[in-house]
């Protein structure tokens, strides 16, 4: 006697196997060239690999992947099967143009079965006579067009069927990924490879406004009280007349090595290097709770660094006995931001307090720190002056106090 509820859970659960049988079929190849085209190191290989899955998997006879080129605006052969070189090489195909270039105005895939009552004017797009059917698909990712998979299978073979299609689909879907993977990680490269470049002209905290802010270059600048430092090597033009090219280069590139290393530390904003000589300046695009205190702090730093490069140096040639570092320090409302045309700009500062700090580096001898009334009252007397003396600047019709900071 049979048990008819019995026999029905019976057959259901056979028939529940068969299907999970059917859906484990296709996602094997699905599971297996995923994985293999995720891992490929360029675009090349991932459209060859494409190219063998879809022989091996959906048995076409004759396959292109297309990738387009966005400089000639047009889809190239990356990688074929079943083509001449010759079709390979030549082939170059705008948007409209044949079944490929119909899938690229349109975006949508396109079945072509010669068996199918599918339109005349479709059927006459695959003019190649020995083709029974065809299947193009669109590579389309986030933001952009990448290219087209195209297959076909000749006369005397079945025309493509819906789960042919559908895994062309998934393929194409996989291909799709691969391709933004790899291109991605190339834009993270250049990146990294722009910044790091870039840094090595502006300081970090410039570049990182320069590269992150996403708006226009010469849209960045603001007016804000700031300090300022500069620095400048005292009798630089008697080395310029006595070294050689080659010693004077090694000295100013420890010089500069060292004057970059405590200006980072200190978190200054390294402006430029002018010669033999330097602008920092303190309070942006870092913040600082004290600027001038700071600045003054870094400058005592940097001189004791370079009584000590001096010495080094000294042990080769008398000649540097007779150079020393001079550094002024203004502090005062200013422009900060870009300066020029959007051929060529300069992120820097401008007030009369930058011209100030200049002129103040420049004046005295040997190794000394000077500062304006405005620094001083800053350092809230943490920085005690040796002299201070009221004088006359090149280019200031006002007088101007200015103080010797000392540096043990």
């Amino acid at each position: 006697m049979k048990v008819k509820g019995f026999s029905d859970n019976k057959k259901n659960s056979v028939q529940a196997r068969k299907v999970d049988e059917i859906r484990l079929q296709a996602l094997l190849p699905v599971y297996k060239w995923g994985n293999r085209l995720l891992q490929a190191d360029s675009e090349e290989e991932i459209c060859n690999l494409v190219g063998d899955a879809l022989q091996e998997e959906v048995g076409a006879t004759s396959l292109s992947v297309m990738l387009l080129d966005e400089t000639a605006c047009c889809l190239r052969i990356v990688a074929a099967r079943g083509l001449t070189e010759e079709v390979i090489d030549q082939s170059r195909v705008k948007s409209g143009e044949g079944i490929s270039g119909l899938v690229f105005a349109t975006k949508a895939p396109l079945v072509i079965n010669r068996a199918d009552k599918t339109p005349e004017e479709i059927q006459a797009l695959l003019i190649r006579n020995e083709l029974s059917s065809s299947v193009s698909f669109p590579l389309v990712g986030r933001n952009e067009f990448l290219g087209v998979i195209n297959i076909g299978r000749h006369n005397g073979r079945r025309s493509f069927q819906g789960s042919d299609i559908e895994l062309v689909s998934i393929l194409a879907q996989l291909t799709v990924l691969a391709i933004e993977n790899i291109r991605l990680h190339r834009q993270k490269q250049e990146n990294v490879k722009i910044r790091t470049l870039f840094e090595q002209y502006v300081s970090p905290e410039v570049a990182r406004i320069l590269l992150d802010k996403g708006q226009p270059l010469m849209d960045s600048g603001t007016i804000q009280t700031l300090t300022v430092m500069f620095a400048d090597i005292r009798n630089y033009t008697l080395l310029v007349q006595h070294l050689t090219i080659p010693d004077l280069r090694d000295f100013l590139d420890d010089f500069f090595k060292m004057f970059t290393r405590i200006i980072y530390a200190n978190h200054g904003t390294l402006d430029k290097f002018m010669g033999d000589g330097a602008l920092v300046i303190f309070g942006a695009p870092t913040v600082h709770e004290n600027p001038a205190e700071t600045a003054v702090k870094t400058s005592k730093e940097v001189i004791r660094a370079f009584r000590s490069l001096r010495s080094q140096f000294l042990n080769q040639d008398g000649i540097f006995a007779r150079i020393g570092l001079g550094i002024g320090i203004s502090c005062g409302e200013m422009f900060l931001g870009n300066l020029g045309s959007s051929e060529r700009f300069d992120y820097t500062v401008v007030g009369p307090d930058v011209n100030i700090a200049q002129r103040l580096a420049s004046r005295g001898e040997g190794d000394s720190v000077s500062c304006t009334d405005a620094v001083m009252e800053a350092c809230r007397g943490e920085s005690p002056a040796l002299k201070s003396e009221t004088m006359r600047l090149k280019g200031f019709a006002r007088p101007i106090t200015v103080h010797e900071i000392l540096v043990e």
